[in-house]
């Protein structure tokens, strides 16, 4: 949960770590570290426009099914 947070965020922050990491309470290298996991894990690349709307569709999606 997380990891799908954080990519979340980061990605709705414009990939701005330092906003995203106030919104999270957490340190930007926190989320730095979770955005790299999420790519090691998914073999997904959120930097990349299409690799953006795959990531937060598959982390929107999992979040909702966590609630």
């Amino acid at each position: 949960e997380p990891v799908a947070r954080a990519v979340c965020g980061w990605l709705a922050a414009d990939r701005d770590v330092v906003a995203t990491a106030e919104a999270l309470f957490v340190h930007p290298n926190t989320v730095r570290n979770r955005v790299q996991r999420f790519t090691e894990v998914t073999g997904i690349d959120p930097h990349s426009t299409f690799g953006g709307v795959d990531a937060w569709w598959l982390c929107r999606s999992w979040l909702s099914h966590q609630a």
